[in-house]
């Protein structure tokens, strides 16, 4: 099905430039978003022809597809959900090979292209894996999905969706979300975590315009200076280490079992996995180290800057201000509003030399901790693995972020959720040369078709 079909429908997907609304102010106008959604629900249509395939749309949201394909099994009075999204990131620079971002192309089994691995296959491999359950006579409960096109915008539209949409679900006993990441491609993974995010703009001002550094150097600190005094006070920059003990939490002993696993796995993957330069290495030597600090610790990072001028337009001048874009990784089960407002003022109590500091733009999201996994749902994941791949399966905490699970627990709070996806290593999403593992998402296909006919029939 996926070499005769699926594929072709991706690559269609990915020739679209559907970028996300924070990428494509006019979107609306342009209406890619729309089409993607159109033709994934004329894809399924034909798939489907007893079923409902819908592209919902409201004043101001974006597009939402909406599923709904009766079960086959007369004995199930459960549903199952999936979700993904149709939007993407924007094309960025670096496509090697005579490669574009939208510009559909396969090599050595595997597909290049924006938006095919994050995740516009997302939609086209579960409608596969419930095309192939009817094709064999495998019976299935009753399956929906909610597509989405807003999620590289931060699912801005998702939560008016979830809401409108939630009764037309039933009792949903599964949901699949094919957004996910992969420790490598031997074996099924299953994400069980994602950070939450701390985000602001941090200004000091200390002069109302900029003047000649020769006369106010040493008598006017220097804005910058200012700047990293006050980073001192939340982070040791020699560590890494986050100073306000309100963004730590204690990872559950669970997750720390899962995360030796997994360790045990990867190997030194996340010393190999990313284009360092020259001689430049991780903070930490160990892969559980590593795997620790990017998941269940919090990190910070410089994602933006103003008032500072380019090189080339670098006079001997001290400038009025310097302000910074902060981001902040949180692990889960931390309350980032909390966070939020303990970092405020540690930031702007007493500034030094009566600075003006202010943070402006802040946004706060909690992470998510999956639930335990339920005894049908580990059985059948780990057969599953191990029937396709010859391996264990294997379970990923992620230091990303999706937020809005949050919000999916809440209204479907007896669901098993399976994160997963294709996301392993040379993925690139977000960067140039994206690409798709053919090998591994029909792989994976087969196991969501597996795990959804082990679905249990009624409530749980």
């Amino acid at each position: 099905m996926w070499q005769s079909h699926t594929l072709d429908a991706l690559k269609t997907f990915v020739s679209l430039p559907c970028k996300s609304p924070a990428f494509d102010a006019d979107w609306e106008k342009h209406r890619y978003l729309h089409k993607a959604a159109h033709d994934a629900a004329q894809w399924g249509s034909k798939l489907f022809p007893q079923a409902q395939f819908e592209v919902l749309e409201a004043p101001g949201r974006t597009p939402c597809l909406f599923f709904d394909i009766p079960a086959t099994n007369s004995t199930s009075n459960v549903s199952v959900l999936f979700y993904g999204h149709l939007d993407k990131q924007p094309e960025t620079v670096g496509w090697t090979n005579g490669r574009t971002a939208f510009t559909p192309c396969v090599e050595d089994n595997r597909l290049y292209g924006r938006g095919c691995a994050d995740d516009g296959y997302s939609v086209y491999a579960a409608l596969t894996a419930l095309f192939a359950l009817d094709q064999s006579g495998v019976d299935r409960p009753r399956a929906v999905g909610i597509i989405e096109t807003c999620e590289e915008t931060g699912s801005d539209d998702l939560s008016y969706w979830l809401t409108t949409l939630a009764p037309r679900c039933g009792h949903v006993a599964f949901v699949g979300v094919l957004d996910g990441s992969a420790g490598d491609y031997d074996r099924l993974w299953a994400t069980t975590s994602f950070r939450g995010m701390v985000a602001t703009t941090l200004r000091v001002d200390i002069l109302k315009n900029g003047v000649h550094s020769g006369t106010a150097s040493g008598i006017v600190p220097d804005s910058f200076t200012l700047m990293r005094q006050l980073l001192d006070r939340f982070e040791d920059s020699r560590t890494g280490e986050i100073l306000d003990r309100s963004f730590h939490t204690v990872p559950p002993a669970a997750r720390m079992e899962q995360l030796r696993q997994t360790a045990d796995v990867l190997t030194n993957y996340y010393q190999t996995n990313f284009p360092w330069v020259d001689q430049s290495h991780s903070r930490h030597d160990s892969t559980f180290d590593n795997l620790l600090a990017q998941t269940w610790k919090p990190q910070l990072a410089v994602i933006g800057t103003d008032g500072l001028p380019s090189l080339q337009d670098a006079g001997n001048v001290l400038r009025p201000y310097t302000a910074l874009r902060l981001s902040v990784r949180v692990p889960a089960h931390v309350d980032t509003q909390a966070a939020l407002a303990s970092m405020e003022q540690t930031l702007t109590q007493s500034p030094p030399c009566g600075a003006r500091v202010r943070l402006t733009d802040s946004i706060a999201s909690d992470g998510w901790d999956a639930k335990p996994e339920q005894p049908w749902f580990a059985r059948a994941f780990e057969e599953a693995s191990k029937e396709l791949f010859g391996q264990s399966a294997a379970y990923l905490a992620d230091g990303a972020s999706i937020p809005i699970l949050n919000r999916f627990e809440e209204i479907f709070p007896c669901a098993q959720f399976l994160i997963t996806g294709v996301l392993g290593p040379n993925s690139n999403a977000h960067g140039p040369n994206e690409m798709l593992r053919l090998d591994y998402v029909e792989k994976l296909t087969q196991a969501i078709a597996r795990i959804v006919s082990c679905v249990p029939s009624e409530k749980l």
